[in-house]
């Protein structure tokens, strides 16, 4: 009787987690404009749903929690993020990519310049010019 009782708790948790809470939150996150404020988090949302999903249809039903409640925690981040970045004066696409930050950024010349475009840092100590 334990056994039983015991197999069907994968199964609830994962139509909890996925169907119920994720489900909702990437849906709630798409519904207030989370793809264009926070891409990011929103497109690997939908991914961790989507792989939640797939591993519940092969009774894989620890994997598909997993993926649902990862996917419920870069909804709800999605969410914070586009909040706070609809209040800003930026627009959605002037935000930083985190993976570029601290990497050097490459300056345009000015118009009437012939010169070519320097890096906005100066080079490491020992480089000659």
């Amino acid at each position: 009787m334990l056994a039983g009782s015991a197999l069907g708790c994968g199964p609830v948790e994962y139509l909890s987690q996925v169907s119920g809470r994720a489900a909702t939150a990437v849906a709630d996150a798409k519904r207030e404009g989370a793809a264009e404020w926070a891409p990011f988090e929103y497109v690997a949302a939908n991914e961790y749903l989507h792989e939640a999903r797939e591993a519940g249809g092969h009774a894989h039903y620890q994997d598909a929690i997993e993926y649902g409640h990862q996917a419920e925690v870069l909804a709800t981040r999605a969410r914070v993020l586009t909040s706070e970045r609809r209040r800003s004066t930026l627009k959605p696409n002037e935000f930083d990519d985190p993976e570029n930050k601290g990497k050097e950024q490459v300056s345009a010349p000015p118009a009437d310049s012939s010169e070519p475009a320097t890096p906005s840092e100066p080079a490491a100590s020992g480089a000659k010019p």
